[in-house]
């Protein structure tokens, strides 16, 4: 049959590793190994078809001891009847897989793939806080996880730092000028002067004067600016409305 004796794979039927010497498979007392695989996966099918728990308890011995293989026709002989013997021993077993922790390096790496916006404000995270490390399978996932956190928080208006950013919006609240007042023989006699409406030039000039204000204040436009204004941090190329409601939601 073209098997040597140096060769590793045995002919069929013949004798299986730990068999007694010169026992063939088919001369086994049980009928064979291939039977007695058949046999216990079945047993174990039925095991399971009865009790959702015993289900439960395969799912997890399989996940920790079987490389995911949920399926007792994938499993040796040797692996289904230790199964057996730990389930019949009434001794517990646990009934909850172990929990994996969530991929957090490949999400950060997909987003970035994803969003100009989202590798821009990383990579500034990661310069002020990560050694100027790019790489998230680098960091811990507490760090990434802190990095998510901050997103979350800018976008909320949120930040760690709010006691500096309250000192320092109080600085950059736009109010309109008082009206002028006239000599009492040129005022209108019913009617007060409506105050202007504030320009954009105010709001640009806001914006800077928070930055201006602590290098927490700076680092909170860059990351606002990376992650809402596609990058760009100059307030003068943004519209009003974009700098009016920065304002308001740091004011």
């Amino acid at each position: 049959d073209g098997v040597g004796w140096g060769s590793r794979k045995r002919p069929r039927g013949g004798p299986r590793p730990g068999a007694r010497c010169g026992m063939w498979d088919d001369e086994r007392p049980d009928g064979g190994g291939d039977e007695e695989q058949a046999a216990l996966a079945q047993q174990i099918k039925e095991i399971q078809r009865q009790s959702a728990t015993a289900k439960q308890m395969w799912v997890v011995y399989c996940s920790k001891h079987g490389e995911g293989k949920y399926d007792p026709d994938l499993h040796e002989a040797d692996f289904l009847s230790a199964w057996l013997d730990h389930y019949n021993s009434g001794v517990p077993m646990p009934i909850v897989a172990p929990e994996r922790e969530a991929p957090y390096g490949e999400v950060a790496k997909a987003m970035q793939r994803k969003s100009t916006a989202f590798k821009k404000a990383w990579a500034r995270y990661c310069e002020q806080h990560g050694h100027r490390t790019l790489d998230p399978s680098r960091h811990e996932a507490g760090f990434i996880i802190g990095f998510f956190d901050h997103l979350a928080q800018v976008a909320m208006g949120e930040s760690a730092i709010d006691s500096v950013v309250q000192t320092a919006a109080k600085r950059m609240r736009i109010t309109p000028p008082p009206p002028a007042v006239l000599p009492a023989s040129m005022a209108a006699p019913p009617a007060a002067a409506a105050p202007s409406a504030p320009s954009k030039e105010k709001f640009v000039e806001a914006v800077k004067a928070f930055q201006r204000s602590s290098k927490e204040c700076k680092e909170m436009w860059c990351v606002y600016a990376d992650t809402f204004l596609g990058g760009t941090y100059n307030p003068s190329l943004h519209d009003m409305s974009v700098l009016q409601e920065f304002c308001a939601t740091y004011g």
